[in-house]
C-alpha cells in the first residue's frame, strides 16, 4: 500500500531553498508510520489531538483578554490548577467535589491509581 501511494505521491528531488532536499508528506508517513497509525492497534490513543487542543484553549483565552500573567509562579499555578480540574473531569469526576476535596486536603484517587 505505501509503495502504491509513493508511486501516486513521488518524494521530491529538488532542493529547497537553503540547499536541503526538499520533504514530503509521504516521507512523514514512511519515516513515523507506528506513530501516525497507532490509533488502530491501541484503542486508548485517540484518532485526533483535539482533546489536547481543548485542554489548552483556556490558558490562550486567558492570555489573550489579559495579555499575560503578572508573574510566572502565577502562571503555573493556573496550568496546575487547570491540570487538576482537567483530569479530574475527564475520570468521571464532578469538579466541584474535587475542588472541595483538595481545599479540604483530602487525597483524590483516581480509578487505578494506587496509594
Amino acid at each position: 500500500m505505501l509503495a502504491s501511494g509513493l508511486a501516486l505521491a513521488p518524494l521530491p528531488t529538488g532542493k529547497g531553498a537553503r540547499g536541503r532536499p526538499q520533504k514530503g508528506k509521504s516521507r512523514r508517513f514512511r519515516d513515523h508510520k507506528e506513530e501516525i497509525l497507532l490509533y488502530a492497534r491501541d484503542f486508548v490513543v485517540p484518532f485526533d489531538n483535539n482533546e489536547a487542543e481543548r485542554n489548552i484553549r483556556n490558558f490562550k483565552a486567558k492570555l489573550k483578554i489579559s495579555g499575560c500573567f503578572r508573574t510566572s509562579e502565577g502562571a503555573s499555578d493556573y496550568a496546575k490548577i487547570m491540570s487538576f480540574l482537567i483530569t479530574a473531569k475527564n475520570n468521571s469526576i464532578n469538579v466541584f467535589e474535587a475542588m472541595s476535596m483538595a481545599l479540604d486536603g483530602q487525597i483524590l484517587f483516581l480509578d487505578g491509581a494506587t496509594e
